[in-house]
């Protein structure tokens, strides 16, 4: 799926090429690609994890694989100095639209991400 991801982007600048405003609004078209699917891949990781014990997320390789090209991505198309940080918003926004029953606005999230980027 992050492979797919990073498909999408092409047409987007790389951060290190990038304008403050653009990598904000990378940021949110990352986000805006992954709602569609979020609940759905909670559901493959928590029961994933069920299989694995939680005791070894984080040792195995494919929990590992994902969560790098994930930070990579963020690094690569918004802020490589913040990357963990932008994962962890990124997760949290995704939950939070999840619980709420709608996306969030652009204006909130460029609002909080502003404040994560170098």
């Amino acid at each position: 799926m992050v492979n797919y991801d990073s498909d999408a982007l092409l047409d987007f600048p790389k951060a290190k090429d990038a304008s403050r405003p653009q990598r904000i609004n990378n940021f949110i078209a990352i986000l805006r690609q992954l709602t569609p699917r979020f609940f759905h891949e909670m559901q493959l990781v928590a029961d994933y994890i069920n299989v694995i014990g939680h005791e070894n997320v984080s040792s195995d390789p494919s929990m590992n694989v994902a969560n790098q090209k994930y930070l990579a991505l963020l690094s690569d198309y918004v802020c490589s100095k913040n990357p963990i940080e932008l994962y962890t918003l990124m997760l949290g926004l995704l939950n939070h639209q999840l619980m709420m029953g709608s996306e969030l606005e652009d204006a909130y999230i460029s609002d909080l991400v502003d404040k994560h980027i170098a």
